[in-house]
């Protein structure tokens, strides 16, 4: 069987991987691809730069996989210390990756769809915009696994408070900025501002979490 430390080393590169690939593909490739209510704009940026949707398309599938591998390598780790709690952490992150495996078949669509009509212009934007929504409603199951993660840290005993605080915050932010997305058309107003704020706190729980799992929960806490 994999030893404890693997799991640990393995469950802390994934979280680290996908918050570059996540930064390449959604911050970098997506924001110079898509200008939200103007379809001449953004399918001039679809047919002028093709590959930066390519690379949006294969960096949320490399997420949504890395998704997949966290949620089993921390149930592994702390199932013991709290197993119905990491049982069901595990099953949101993973109800996570399935929402976020359809919201990525909006993005191929978007693809397949590059003409110059009108109405493939009105088809290429309804798609990307679909994938925003349906990737937006998956984030709120994402704050919620982060928030049931942080009980079962808690429960663990091992885990810093301060750790702990960060990852239950992380996900309350993500819960809050999701739902009123999709509950408060008005929040679009605001939503750029309250991103800018609320991007480091929930940034920073995932990633404390992967350098702990790295470098101390490895020397420290787990068994070879």
């Amino acid at each position: 069987m994999m030893s404890q430390r693997r799991i640990s080393a393995i469950a802390g590169i994934s979280l680290l991987t996908m918050a570059v690939v996540a930064g390449f593909g959604y911050g970098f490739a997506f924001e110079r691809l898509y200008v939200a209510g103007n379809g001449d704009a953004t399918v001039s940026r679809l047919n002028n730069t093709s590959w930066l949707l390519t690379s949006v398309i294969a960096s949320f599938i490399i997420i949504l996989i890395l998704d997949v591998i966290v949620a089993l390598a921390l149930y592994a780790l702390f199932k013991k210390a709290s197993p119905l709690l990491s049982l069901i952490s595990a099953a949101s992150r993973l109800m996570y990756a399935a929402i976020l495996g359809k919201a990525i078949t909006y993005l191929v669509s978007a693809g397949h769809q590059l003409q110059d009509t009108p109405q493939d212009k009105e088809m290429v934007m309804n798609n990307l915009d679909l994938f925003l929504h349906t990737w937006s409603l998956g984030l709120i199951i994402f704050g919620i696994h982060l928030c049931i993660l942080g009980m079962v840290l808690k429960n663990a005993g091992f885990v810093p408070k301060t750790l702990v605080f960060l990852v239950l915050f992380a996900g309350a932010c993500y819960i809050s900025t999701n739902v009123s997305h999709q509950l408060w058309p008005l929040y679009e107003v605001y939503r750029n501002k309250v991103d800018m704020i609320l991007a480091l706190p929930m940034a920073l729980g995932e990633m404390a979490l992967a350098v702990w799992l790295i470098y101390i929960c490895r020397k420290k806490y787990l068994c070879a």
